[in-house]
């Protein structure tokens, strides 16, 4: 696996963090079926760094097409009463849905939002899920 290298400054603590960043994929399991294929990879990230004393976490930023209707739809499954977390300012109804056992971001690029899900809100708080849908040519994508 090829690592990056990576330098940031942490603006709070003025301390620097130098080191190396990679992410790995691997195939998990595909379903085949009604004419869809769905996949389940894993993600793993990770960071070495030397002398870098404050906690920090990997983030997983995405870009995914908006299909034919200019927005789309992530599926996250959660355990009853998760509570997602709101970052930048709290997430518009319109936006964000949140039921017994899955959470419902919309996705349509039109404002910069973004969401997290507690390692507490997950059936399994080893390994996150989610899935993205849109409408392409009159047809539902599963990413």
């Amino acid at each position: 696996m090829e690592l990056s290298v990576i330098s940031a400054k942490d603006m709070v603590s003025a301390e620097t963090l130098n080191g190396k960043i990679g992410k790995r994929f691997e195939l998990v399991e595909v379903h085949q079926g009604g004419g869809a294929v769905s996949a389940r990879i894993r993600i793993l990230g990770f960071l070495t760094a030397k002398g870098y004393h404050n906690p920090f976490a990997l983030w997983t930023l995405i870009q995914v097409p908006t299909g034919d209707e200019g927005k789309g739809k992530l599926i996250v499954p959660v355990v009853k009463g998760a509570q997602p977390v709101h970052y930048f300012d709290p997430i518009p109804g319109s936006y964000l849905r949140v039921f017994e056992n899955h959470v419902e971001f919309t996705i349509d690029g039109q404002r910069e939002l973004k969401l997290g899900i507690r390692p507490d809100d997950l059936p399994n708080p080893q390994e996150a899920r989610m899935e993205y849908r849109f409408m392409k040519n009159g047809k539902n994508v599963l990413i």
